[in-house]
């Protein structure tokens, strides 16, 4: 069945680039949903998901999510994959330290913060710190995927609820068959746990959580987008850039993008196409700086 890598951006906001670069530079060929459409809500993210589930990944496939204007990834795609077999669930969702995401003034009082239990057997190794969903990134099997996405779309108020609380209901409803990445082996989300927490420390040219001890292949910077730049400025990739071929590579590596009714490939996309000073960046002296 293979694996589908995914993200969804409507646009160029936030840092897209940032994320495509890391991609990029860590082999992830990574497929752009929406790219170029009305942006409406966060549950437009989860139709183009349910269409790209149902139209084009087998149900024995696998399917990774990242979120793709707040993300960095770190490690590639086998690694990924690794610990979500290791994990052994159906579906697995990023975690974090927080319950965030109950502010629909109508509907969130529906809601309840499912905090995953410490249990005795788990099939992986548990960091007490991380026991809330993040709906920002998951993988799983792309059959059981399309059936809760199926389930999702149809709870009341669909359209009123972001992806957060809808797959929160999920969660609660279907755990252990969907359960989280409990101790940071696949993600890093960087919202913190409490006024000045970090989460992680550099370990030459990538970034290990001070608890689990861990290298998550995928850091998302839920909530704390400004620290992007300063974070993919230290990673491994950067110090590759004294080439200017490399350089060149990174930006013109062409993404598939999917948009538009039905979810039709519309092409391809770069770095270049959707950051066009990005290279220039890159080449400047402060970034050679930073990542020396």
């Amino acid at each position: 069945g293979g694996v589908h890598a995914l993200t969804y951006m409507s646009s160029a906001a936030g840092y897209p680039c940032e994320m495509l670069e890391s991609a990029a530079s860590s082999g992830v060929d990574i497929t752009i949903l929406g790219y170029g459409d009305p942006w409406h809500g966060l549950t437009q993210k989860l139709d183009a998901l349910l269409v790209y589930a149902r139209d084009y990944a087998a149900p024995d496939s696998t399917l990774l999510f990242t979120d793709g204007a707040d993300a960095l990834f770190q490690g590639n795609l086998s690694t990924i994959v690794d610990s979500y077999e290791r994990i052994g669930a159906p579906l697995v969702f990023s975690a974090e330290c927080v319950c965030g995401y109950m502010r629909h003034p109508t509907v969130h009082k529906k809601l309840t913060c499912f905090r995953q239990p410490m249990f005795t057997r788990s099939p992986q190794p548990m960091d007490r710190r991380y026991r809330y969903i993040n709906s920002g990134g998951f993988i799983g099997n792309a059959g059981y995927i399309r059936e809760v996405l199926a389930s999702v779309t149809r709870l009341e108020s669909y359209c009123e609820y972001n992806d957060q609380a809808l797959m929160r209901v999920e969660y609660t409803n279907r755990y252990p068959n969907i359960t989280l990445d409990l101790n940071t082996s696949i993600w890093q989300v960087m919202y913190p746990c409490f006024q000045g927490d970090t989460h992680v420390e550099e370990d030459d040219g990538v970034f290990r959580n001070l608890y689990t001890h861990n290298v998550p292949p995928i850091v998302h910077f839920a909530g704390t987008k400004a620290l992007i730049e300063s974070y993919a400025a230290k990673l491994f990739y950067r110090r590759r850039y004294r080439a200017p071929a490399e350089l060149e590579r990174i930006v013109n590596t062409p993404f598939r993008y999917m948009a538009g009714p039905g979810l039709k490939v519309q092409g391809t996309v770069t770095i270049a196409d959707m950051c066009p000073e990005y290279l220039d960046r890159l080449r400047s002296p402060d970034a050679d700086a930073e990542s020396a």
